[in-house]
């Protein structure tokens, strides 16, 4: 409140109360002033002092604004009214009143003061806009004189002399007037009570003549009440209470000063909507003519707004003008006619067609008629009876006539026909032969002596006999013998042919011996079918009596091999085979026929007896599967079985009886056509499509459902698949091609917004169902979509109202103006501004300049101080709808210390934003402050947010309202409120104020938005009300549901009793959700099972939600779903015909496990039966493919019913649905921006459930495998799929862990997910409040991290309140990693961190100091492993001591000691010692109890401090190397001084925790402690670690720690238990001794072999070059003449081995999956993975430096030598100079670096100028090319000679300190762990020797390859210096006493 209010206030009062009152009334004015203000008087003394004037300033910080539109009162005014009112104040209480700076109360009695005191107060304005208050008090002369007798006070005043020695007098206003009522001041005025405001703000106040002190407050037009503020004020005449309008019209009371109400006719109806007017009549829909010419119109009854259109008899389409309208049915699409017909379409209103048979074909021509066959020409026998008639194809009518073989002619019966062919002319017989013919045959009778056909053989005699034809004379046996495949006596042959028969088989036969007839075995066969015959075969005899002898020609071999050919089963026909005689084929059928006479085989009866001979009987068998063999006039044909038909002579082929109408289906079946038959099938599908044929905008969010019915006569369970196929049409290729990408096998499609371009698009559904006879029907239904524009959005960037100051004022519309269509950007669009004043003086801001895209710059000169304006845009487009948006700019003083002029910007990403927001997500609101970093200095602000307009009826909020609704605190220059909180339709403004701290200037901002109305709550049913889950299907409907603001979304959910996850941060209730779509009905679903304790009731819930959010709920009667047996779910598979219907599958899925997690009590197979469905459903959702939020959240909810009992989740079960998870979690990643923070976070929910009892699940499976193979590796498949499991679980939370992490903002309340015992915490942090952070999960857990400064600064994160990290914790009180080898070791819950950037990058921290160590505390529940001892202390006069022994049975574990003691103040003393015996004498460890100990700032602030009796001994300290080690304790009490007999004890009770800190090392998938260890906070309750990272090292890991001095003390136990790295090491060294003496032997040899060889050193060939590169190799073969020894090398090599080994063991880790060998009893680990690879590597890194110095020294010292004058050296040396240095006698020396060539630990040291060089080299003595074996250099060298100590010094300290710390380092980790280090090293150490060096080998040589190639030139000038040297004459110098003699020789 200001002072000018707080003053008004005080004159209020002063008419209505006394003095006193009056008093406290200003008291509390001036206490309520925010500014400083003093008011002084001083007090009159006796003697006469001149006036004085006290001043008192009060200025007012908060500029003067107004709001209203009434006229402002002017400052003269305003002052006049101050003074006279404070004037009158000061002599009514007769008081010298003092208003101090910290407004103390103006209460100062004038106890010693006569005088009176003029009190005056001006306001005035300053410069910077505040308005100053001055209170004057002037105190004139006191005098003895009646001043009243002067008149001096105003007619309307009453005059009182004041007492000497006052000279004035007191005047007085009367009652009802104000001022100072002198005459010569301003005298007595009417007292304007309208000043106080008494009134109405909408009422217009008239002062009250005097003495009156009120005012009459007057309601304006159209408000009633009694005007005053502390009345019942104005409120708004109601005009609709006289109910004006019609019934079916909706009053709006207009606003005032309106009197009247607005009717308006609700929809359908149309009118003025008054009942004195026209009222609301129905509007005819169909007067606009809405239908096609050829449909009918119908009107809906209201509200509909739209007619029915209905086609008449013969059209189709919509019937509507706009729509697809109506269209001839063309009756031949439905494929009436036979595909030999022509269809022709009959006009309207015929709904058939008309069907022509084509030429050459006959019939109705309708499928279902007699169809069109092929007219057969042959039926009218237009052929010769010797004839063939063919018909020919169609068109053809006629036929072919083709004479059988034998006869000749035309073949037409009206022709010539066929005759004979006389095959005897001209005569075929020879040598008198006669010729008989016959039909296509004839016979030859020949003469005695000739045979053959033709009678052209002439026989051969035998004797006096004439052989057969086919016979010869055989001398032997002096007779005739019938040839080769013949038989008889020779005078008569008969051929022997392969002869077949077939019979009748007996059915009784068949019938008894089916399984064994269609045996593969023919002598199954046999028994059967050739018995009846044997006996007829056998004694087949020849009777015939072919050479007339008179007898029969006996052949009673005539018959062999007689076998069942062929047996038919279906044909009853046995076909039989013989080898026998032409001749003895009519006695064959003779006898064959008497077996078989009278139906009778044998003594077997036959049903139909008839046989065949010949190649009938063969051809018989001939038929096809789809033939039948038919006897007709004595010859058997193979015909078309039934269901067939041959046509034109080619294979039988499928009638397909449905198309030719022949079936016999009715008309409520359809006839399917089947191989050889056709079924009549009731299961065609008759697919609906929902939500299609409405008309949506743009930026709608498309969802079609199909739901598919069948006949009531269709049996359910035949349907095993159903698939879909979605097609689209539109005249945008765009929208076909964003349509065609869609998932298109799908039930259901859903379309984003902006996917379709404006008009019509069609979609088209084909549904085809194939029943378990794998028929396939199908069934096509199609619906279309109006596509219209959205209307364009407009808004104004800063909020609805926000204040500036003056100068240019910049207007941002194009930021929040769009299209949303996405069709136009901002600058396409038409912005057009306008202005009008809120208050009435002057006009608006002048417009600078022309807008440019969007923006707007208005000029605001200083005189518009204190006004506000209402700016508006409307954004057009063309063809696009308007938008609209204002905002109010508040104008006050702009200057370099003003007011923060803050904007508030909606963040739409978070959720939702205005002008009409979604009631059901949240919205996050950010302020920026225009002008707040202009300022400099020390300026900071404050923020605050408030709710400070709503809708009639909306609560306001209190402070818990507030602390409930937003998600962050009200003083962050942010808000975010949750959703569902705006729950009342209406407008609703947040405030945001900012005050700059120190000047206490306070700017705002407001941000107005709107919340759409809910649907109107309709009703929902579910039939049938009660059911068995898994069997009955249900159904929702609902009715009564309208908004204008459609499409309407129906969301059917449910309610079970499965926990599902919390979330913090959502006001939304989680059910599980049923079914959504478009329409008011759900599809045929199975419902979960009921809820036990509720009766087996199902609480349902109907969600309702329209375009804009608005959304209302309504709680139909709950169903009655019970249980069924369990038979009915075993089949559940059954229920799952596709698993594209993702709504349908997941019901089922949910329906069947409500089932299974029921049952109880029962047997173990039932329970592996209900783990098998599990598994099985499991498998199903995980083909389920998600395309939409809502089937994402179907799918969890259907495996939140599949693992709610974890206990029956098998593996692979664990598996899928942990793969289900992972695919969920990438989805939702990828499409996360197009969802609400709301929605995202009801999914989380859904999914931490899921992943929750995946967990608990691969927990007991991987325990149990444990149990059952003694945590062994023998079951490592189902570890490994328990491991697949866990880590697929956790990425999942870890993906919807950071997709809910993006959406935070720094400092808001962390989101909590809860799901049973595993709690997940997200939070966002600023910079500046990151250090010294204590981040917790939640506070009851009791599980926190301290994330010390130093740490926080490894993070980042610079200290500015702007920049954030985000925060991931989760605490469970189970062991998520059960299957780690070591898993038992952790005893406590496990809880986790890891920090997060705004990028969403995972950021490290490791390898932290001590003192940025990452500290937690994680609460200890298992206690039972704690050491609890009771004890007493012993007199000291015993001289004895307690001592308790326990053990511990893991190494590098901590150790506390907690005692609990009955004398507190008594001191005790402990010692503590490894073994069994321990004393005051004989410890190694000692304390004294009760400590003085300080915990921590942060620790103390959670109360977690360390207890002063308690002993912490840590790990590095204790050192505990081995498992199951011995400890012994001692305790006693100091001595007492009061204990004179020594006999004072003290009982106690002390417990022992032996703690180790693990982490969880992700790619080792194990726990490990390395950077961790136990903290001294550690007590019973919690475990405190210290860490020094967050996750696990990556390939580069820190080497192993070791203490030095425990391992030397174990040495001497070490020895004899772990020998393996002492036998390792001795081994090696044993080897280097051996390898040494026998180098340095070859070493000496190869020295005097040198010296004695004088030729080409460099024939000693490339091989022992490249040798020379390998280090080991090398020792075997080194090059000839090098300097490198044999010696050196061994040393380099064992060198290079050692500090290889000691590396490898310093940076050895075990891995999880060690292979276990066996070797002589010992389990023995094999350590081979990646990891292993990799610290190989990273050894070889770390030895290869000084190995390699080593080489280099040995490879390049120089020999030892004299040194000698060489004076030809010297003087040719400048003589040929000229000729280069190459050549010169003095060898220049030689750079290492420039001729060495080394690499790893070898390399070759020759010189690469000299290797051509050595070849041949100049004698400069005698000028000659001598052999370079005469010239061997041993001076070539580029290190001097004693470097060889500094090299073997280096050899000696490398190997001695590798043996030293590989020893040091194996006692350290025990036998095991350094037999796993063995193997491992081998490997390594194998795998550099066989494959490195050999590689590295092949490099070197491409490298210096490739160098080399560059020396050929130099290599040719030095050849050309050469030969020039060799043809130059020598100098000889000889030296004599006195004279030098020169003399030259030539060549």
């Amino acid at each position: 409140m200001s002072l000018s209010t707080a003053i008004s206030s005080a004159k209020s009062t002063l008419k209505t109360a006394d003095a006193t009152s009056l008093s406290t009334t200003v008291s509390t004015a001036a206490r309520s002033t925010t500014e400083t203000s003093t008011l002084k008087t001083s007090e009159a003394t006796t003697s006469p002092t001149p006036p004085v004037t006290t001043v008192a300033t009060t200025d007012r910080s908060t500029p003067m604004t107004s709001n209203t539109t009434s006229s402002p009162t002017t400052l003269s005014t305003r002052q006049k009214t101050i003074e006279q009112s404070t004037l009158n104040m000061a002599r009514a209480t007769s008081l010298h009143t003092t208003i101090s700076s910290t407004q103390k109360p103006m209460e100062q009695s004038a106890r010693t003061t006569e005088a009176t005191s003029t009190l005056t107060a001006t306001e005035e304005m300053s410069s910077s806009g505040v308005i100053s208050t001055k209170l004057v008090t002037t105190l004139p002369m006191t005098t003895g004189i009646d001043g009243c007798l002067a008149d001096p006070c105003h007619v309307q005043a009453t005059c009182t002399d004041n007492p000497a020695p006052a000279l004035d007098a007191t005047c007085t206003c009367n009652p009802g007037y104000t001022g100072d009522g002198l005459v010569r001041g301003t005298g007595c005025s009417d007292l304007d009570a309208c000043l106080d405001n008494p009134c109405h703000m909408q009422t217009t106040c008239t002062d009250n003549s005097p003495p009156y002190l009120n005012a009459t407050c007057t309601c304006n037009p159209g408000y009633t009440g009694d005007g005053l503020i502390e009345g019942t004020g104005c409120s708004d005449i109601d005009a609709c209470l006289d109910n004006p309008c019609h019934v079916q019209a909706t009053c709006k009371d207009n606003p005032p000063p309106a009197l009247n109400a607005t009717c308006t006719c609700n929809p359908g109806y149309t009118g003025d909507g008054h009942l004195s007017g026209t009222g609301c009549s129905d509007i005819d829909s169909c007067s606009t003519d809405p239908c096609h010419v050829r449909a009918t119109c119908t009107d809906k009854p209201p509200p509909a707004l739209n007619a029915t259109c209905t086609c008449n008899p013969g059209y189709t389409g919509d019937g509507l003008v706009r729509g697809t309208g109506c269209s001839d049915i063309d009756g031949c699409l439905a494929n009436p006619c036979h595909r030999h017909a022509t269809c022709t379409d009959n006009p309207p209103p015929a709904l058939n067609a008309t069907c022509t048979c084509n030429p050459g074909y006959t019939g109705d021509g309708l499928v279902r008629g007699t169809g069109c066959s092929d007219s057969d020409a042959c039926s009218g026998n237009p052929c010769h009876r010797h004839a063939t008639c063919t018909d020919k194809p169609p068109p053809a009518l006629n036929a072919t006539c083709t004479c059988n073989t034998g006869y000749t002619g035309d073949g037409l019966g009206r022709g010539t026909g066929c005759s004979d062919i006389n095959d005897c002319d001209p005569n075929p017989c020879q040598n008198g032969g006669s010729c008989t013919d016959g039909v296509n045959r004839y016979t030859c009778a020949c003469e005695p002596e000739y045979g053959g056909d033709n009678c052209e053989t002439e026989l051969e005699s035998c004797g006096s006999l004439k052989c057969h034809q086919r016979a010869y004379c055989d001398e032997d046996l002096d007779r005739c013998v019938c040839q080769h495949g013949y038989r008889g006596n020779g005078i008569t042959c008969s051929e022997v042919v392969t002869y077949h028969f077939a019979c009748r088989f007996p059915v009784i036969i068949f019938t008894v011996q089916l399984l064994v007839i269609t045996s593969a075995s023919f002598r199954q066969v046999e028994r059967v079918v050739l018995p009846p015959f044997q006996i007829v075969i056998q004694s087949l005899l020849v009777t015939y009596d072919h050479d007339n002898d008179g007898r029969p020609d006996n052949y009673d071999d005539g018959v062999e091999n007689m076998r069942v050919l062929r047996f038919r089963p279906g044909s009853l026909i046995a076909v039989y085979e013989l080898n026998l005689t032409v001749d003895t084929i009519p006695e064959l059928k003779m006898r064959i026929l008497n077996a078989t006479v009278d139906d009778r085989i044998g003594n077997l009866t036959v049903q139909g007896n008839y046989t065949v001979f010949g190649a009938k009987a063969l051809a018989r068998c001939h038929c096809e599967d789809v033939e039948r063999c038919v006897e007709r006039d004595s010859t058997w044909t193979c015909e078309c079985r039934a269901g067939y038909n041959r046509t034109h002579g080619a294979e039988c082929e499928d009638v397909d009886e449905c198309t030719l109408g022949v079936d016999s289906c009715s008309e409520d079946s359809v006839c399917v056509n089947t191989r050889g038959s056709y079924r009549c099938s009731f299961c065609r599908p008759i697919v609906n499509i929902r939500g299609g044929g409405r008309t949506i905008q743009r930026t709608d969010r498309l969802q079609l459902n199909s739901v598919i019915d069948y006949s009531q006569k269709c049996l359910l369970d035949s349907i095993k698949k159903i698939s879909y196929n979605w097609t689209f049409d539109s005249p945008d290729v765009r929208t076909r091609n964003r349509l065609n990408s869609l998932p298109r096998n799908q039930a259901d499609v859903v379309v984003s917004p902006n996917t379709m371009g404006i008009g019509r698009v069609a979609f088209y559904l084909t549904v085809e169902a194939v029943d378990d006879h794998g028929i396939a029907l199908s069934s096509q239904t199609s619906t279309s979509i109006t596509v219209t524009y959205s209307p364009l959005m407009a808004g104004i960037l800063g909020g609805s109202r926000r204040q500036t100051g003056a100068g240019s004022l910049t207007l941002d519309a194009a930021t929040l103006s769009s299209d949303p269509n996405g069709l136009l950007s901002s600058c396409d669009l038409t912005y057009d501004w306008s202005c009008n004043t809120l208050t009435d003086r002057g006009e608006c801001p002048r417009l600078q300049g022309n807008p440019s895209c969007g923006k707007a710059t208005f000029v605001i000169p200083e005189s518009f101080f204190t006004r506000a304006f209402n700016f508006t845009v409307a954004v057009s487009g063309s063809g696009r709808i308007p938008g609209r948006a204002t905002q109010i700019i508040e104008v006050v003083k702009a200057e370099k210390l003003s007011i923060p002029r803050p904007q508030i910007i909606c963040e739409k990403l978070h959720g939702t934003c205005g002008p009409v927001i979604k009631e059901g997500e949240q919205m996050k609101l950010v302020s920026v402050c225009e002008n707040c970093e202009d300022q400099s200095g020390d300026f900071s602000y404050t923020y605050w947010w408030a709710l400070v307009a709503s809708p009639a009826g909306y609560t306001e909020w209190t402070d818990m309202d507030y602390d409930n609704s937003l998600l962050n605190e009200r003083d962050q220059d942010y808000l975010v409120m949750k959703a569902n909180i705006f729950t009342q339709p209406g407008d609703y403004t947040i405030r945001v104020n900012i005050t700059e701290i120190p000047t206490n200037l306070t700017g705002y901002a407001e941000y107005t938005f709107t919340t759409n109305g809910p649907p109107s709550v309709g009703l929902c049913t579910i039939t049938p009300p009660s059911g068995t889950a898994s069997v009955d299907d249900f159904m929702i409907c609902c009715i009564g549901f309208q908004d204008p603001d459609k499409p309407l979304t129906y969301n059917f959910l449910y309610e079970t009793d499965i926990d599902i996850a919390s979330v913090n941060t959502t006001s939304t209730s989680v059910f599980h959700l049923l079914y959504t779509g478009p329409e008011n009905c759900t599809a045929l679903l199975k419902l979960p099972l009921g809820i036990r304790e509720k009766n087996y009731s199902l609480p349902l819930l109907v969600n309702v939600v329209d375009r804009y959010g608005g959304s209302v709920s309504v709680k139909p009667s709950p169903p009655t779903v019970r249980p069924p047996v369990i038979s009915a779910v075993r089949d559940f598979a059954e229920e799952v015909t596709t698993t594209k219907d993702v709504q349908k599958t997941t019901a089922v899925i949910a329906s069947v496990s409500s089932v299974l997690n029921a049952e109880e009590n029962t047997t173990d197979t039932e329970t592996q039966e209900r783990i098998q469905i599990r598994e099985e459903m499991a498998g199903i959702v995980q083909q389920v493919e998600v395309t939409a939020l809502e089937q994402a959240r179907q799918v969890l909810t259907s495996l939140e019913h599949i693992t709610a009992v974890p206990e029956e989740l098998s593996n692979n079960a664990q598996v899928n649905t942990s793969t289900t998870l992972e695919a969920i979690s990438d989805w939702v990643l990828d499409e996360s921006d197009e969802s609400g923070t709301e929605e995202l976070e009801v999914l989380s929910a859904h999914m931490l459930t899921v992943a929750v009892n995946v967990l608990n699940a691969s927990n007991i499976k991987a325990i149990e495998t444990k149990d059952k193979n003694g945590n062994k590796t023998t079951s490592l498949d189902q570890v490994e799929k328990n491991k697949e499991t866990t880590t697929r679980v956790l990425d999942t939370i870890e993906t919807f862990a950071s997709v809910l992490l993006s959406r935070k903002t720094r400092d808001d309340k962390p989101t909590l997910l809860r799901s049973k015992d595993f709690l997940l915490s997200l939070a966002n942090t600023s910079c500046d409040r990151l250090a010294e952070r204590t981040i917790q999960t939640v506070e009851t857990s009791r599980a926190f991290f301290y994330l010390p400064g130093k740490a926080a600064e490894r993070l980042g994160c610079f200290s500015s309140s702007d920049d954030s990290v985000g925060s991931k914790t989760f605490w469970t009180t189970q062991n998520p990693f059960s299957y780690s080898p070591n898993a038992d070791d952790v005893r406590t819950g496990v809880q986790a961190l890891s920090f997060e950037g705004n990028e969403g990058k995972i950021k490290r921290l490791e390898d932290l100091g001590k003192d940025a160590r990452i500290q937690l505390i994680t609460p200890r529940a298992d206690r039972e492993n704690d050491i609890v001892v009771i004890g007493k202390t012993q007199p000291s006069s015993s001289r004895n001591i307690t001592i308790h022994n326990f053990n511990i049975s893991e190494p590098r574990t901590s150790l506390h000691v907690i005692l609990e003691s009955q004398a507190d103040h008594v001191s005790l003393q402990l010692f503590l010692k490894q073994g069994a015996d321990v004393s005051p004498d004989d410890h190694t460890w000692n304390t004294t109890l009760p400590l003085t100990t300080i915990s921590p700032e942060w620790s103390r602030r959670l109360n977690v401090t360390a207890d002063s009796f308690s002993w912490f001994l840590s790990q590095e300290e204790l050192n505990i190397s081995e498992e199951d080690s011995q400890w012994s304790l001692a305790v006693q009490h100091e001595p007492q001084p009061n204990d004179t007999n020594g006999n004072f004890t003290i009982r106690y009770s002390i417990t022992i925790i032996s703690a180790r800190c693990l982490f969880f090392d992700e790619e080792q998938h194990q726990w490990d402690d390395i950077g961790c260890e136990v903290g001294s906070l550690t007590t019973r309750d919690h475990l405190h670690c210290l860490c020094d990272h967050l996750t696990s090292f990556g390939c580069f890991v820190a080497p192993n720690p070791l203490d030095v001095r425990a391992a030397l003390l174990k040495i001497p136990k070490d020895i004899t238990t772990n020998f393996i790295v002492w036998v390792t090491v001795g081994t090696a060294f044993l080897i280097y001794v051996i390898a040494l003496l026998w180098a340095r032997g070859r070493d000496i040899r190869e020295n005097k072999k040198l010296r004695r060889q004088q030729r080409n050193i460099f024939r000693a060939g490339s091989t022992n070059r490249l040798l020379e590169h390998h280090l080991w190799a090398s020792v075997v073969r080194p090059p000839s003449g090098s300097t490198f020894t044999r010696a050196q090398r061994v040393s380099c090599c064992f060198s290079l081995l050692m500090s290889v080994m000691a590396t490898n063991i310093m940076f050895f880790q075990q891995s999880t999956d060690d292979l276990i060998i066996n070797i002589g009893g010992s389990k023995i680990p094999l350590n081979i993975s990646l990891q292993t690879v990799m610290i190989g590597l990273m050894c070889t890194l770390i030895a290869f430096p000084p190995n390699v110095v080593i080489v280099l020294m040995f490879r390049n010292i120089s020999t030892r030598r004299q040194k000698t004058g060489n004076l030809d050296n010297i003087i040719q040396s400048g003589v040929y100079r000229p000729f280069g240095n190459y050549y010169n006698t003095k060898k220049k020396s030689v750079s290492c670096l420039e001729t060495t060539c080394v690499s790893s630990e070898t390399g070759s040291t020759a010189p690469l100028g000299e290797r051509h060089e050595k070849m041949d080299r100049m004698n400069p003595r005698t000028g000659k090319k001598e052999p370079a074996s005469t010239l061997v250099d041993q001076n070539d060298g580029c290190l001097p000679w004693w470097f060889v100590v500094v090299a073997w010094f280096l050899v000696f300290a490398i190997v001695t300190l590798s043996a030293l710390f590989t020893l040091l380092y194996g006692v350290q980790y025990g036998r095991r762990r350094a037999e796993a280090w063995l193997f491992a090293f081998l490997v390594s150490f194998l795998t550099d020797l066989l494959l490195v060096q050999p590689l590295k080998v092949v490099l070197i040589v491409i490298f210096w390859r490739l160098i080399y190639k560059n020396q050929k030139m130099k290599t040719s000038r030095r050849r050309e210096a050469l030969l020039r040297w060799e043809k130059l004459p020598r100098v000889r110098w000889e030296f004599y006493p006195f004279y030098v003699k020169s003399s030259t020789v030539k060549k």
